[in-house]
């Protein structure tokens, strides 16, 4: 009894999932924009085999009781079926051109989707000679912007273009995880819960205002100023602050906006003591405990947004921190009483 433990091994596949579809041309009805205003029609399949293991134990030691929980989850999704839609475009992000993430046949649903930054460009000699078939790749590029990767499926190009874009990471983590702990010992006890998630990216939308000097509607980051590219060899991943980008350094959706969203969070704290027998009756009392809690303490996290925990807008655009107010940190005082 003091040891419990459970697996679920699942495989399931998910048909009919609603999408839009462009409506046939001679009906008058046709939009190239089928993802947001076609017809809703049930065509989509996916897939998603994982795993979920629980375990559980507890124990007593004279006067002092102790429990351990915990739970692990890992799945795998994958797109069977996108009927006649090559690919599901969304997460639209302000000032930026383009979908930051893309739905295809044969990977995770929301992928993110966009160009990959190389670095940054120190000075021209290094601009010039970034070319491809015998040309400048990024010609309005100066010395501070980004310089970013072309598509290896794109070999006949010159310059850079859509078609070199490419898919930059997952939103889905690898898998996530929780543990809870309670400790009794006489009339104390305490009990925590953590919940934590791994692997995952997430894309920061609001860095294409407070990192995007182009941009005069909002504060900019704090440490901007300093971190920023001024001068051959002062920074390799944050761009030159300047009103007159000619490189998109931010107008365009790139892995600049990723972050790696992996957290671990003390969701709930608990420390509360419970009078004995002698006490209750000398107050009339039946019952008499008094409580402290905290949720959301502390989050261990190398996420420089407000929150990793994101929540997701819809299936296919997922992982994108539109910049939402984080989950609160909150204490409370109480006593249970009985009469």
């Amino acid at each position: 009894d003091k040891l419990s433990a459970s697996i679920d091994v699942y495989n399931r596949k998910v048909s009919n999932l609603l999408l839009a579809i462009d409506p046939p041309m001679f009906s008058g009805l046709y939009n190239s924009n089928s993802v947001t205003t076609g017809i809703i029609t049930n065509i989509g399949t996916m897939q998603n085999k994982g795993l979920d293991l629980t375990l559980n134990y507890n124990d007593k030691i004279g006067d002092f009781e102790y429990k351990f929980g915990g739970v692990f989850s890992i799945v795998e999704n994958k797109v069977l079926d996108l009927g006649p839609l090559p690919y599901i475009e969304a997460g639209g992000l302000r000032n930026v051109t383009g979908s930051a993430e893309r739905t295809v046949v044969g990977m995770p649903v929301g992928q993110f989707y966009g160009y990959k930054v190389l670095g940054i460009f120190q000075n021209q000699a290094e601009i010039d000679s970034y070319t491809r078939n015998g040309k400048v790749i990024q010609p309005n590029a100066r010395p501070g912007d980004f310089k970013f990767a072309t598509n290896s499926e794109n070999s006949a190009g010159t310059t850079l273009v859509d078609a070199d874009r490419q898919f930059l990471g997952s939103p889905l983590p690898k898998f996530t995880y929780g543990f809870n702990l309670g400790l009794k010992y006489k009339g104390f006890d305490l009990g925590a819960y953590f919940y934590g998630v791994y692997g995952n990216k997430i894309l920061e939308a609001e860095r294409a205002l407070i990192s995007n000097s182009n941009n005069s509607s909002c504060n900019f980051r704090s440490g901007l100023l300093a971190s920023a590219w001024h001068g051959e060899g002062t920074s390799n991943t944050v761009p030159k602050l300047t009103t007159l980008s000619t490189n998109n350094n931010f107008g365009v959706v790139s892995d600049a906006y990723l972050s790696d969203g992996s957290y671990l969070r003390l969701k709930n704290l608990n420390l509360g003591y419970e009078f004995n027998k002698d006490v209750c009756t000398t107050l009339k009392l039946t019952r008499l405990r008094i409580y402290a809690g905290a949720q959301n303490l502390f989050t261990i996290t190398k996420y420089t947004g407000f929150d990793p925990a994101v929540s997701n807008s819809s299936v296919t655009q997922v992982g994108v921190d539109f910049g939402g107010y984080p989950s609160n940190k909150t204490f409370e005082f109480g006593c249970n009483i009985g009469f």
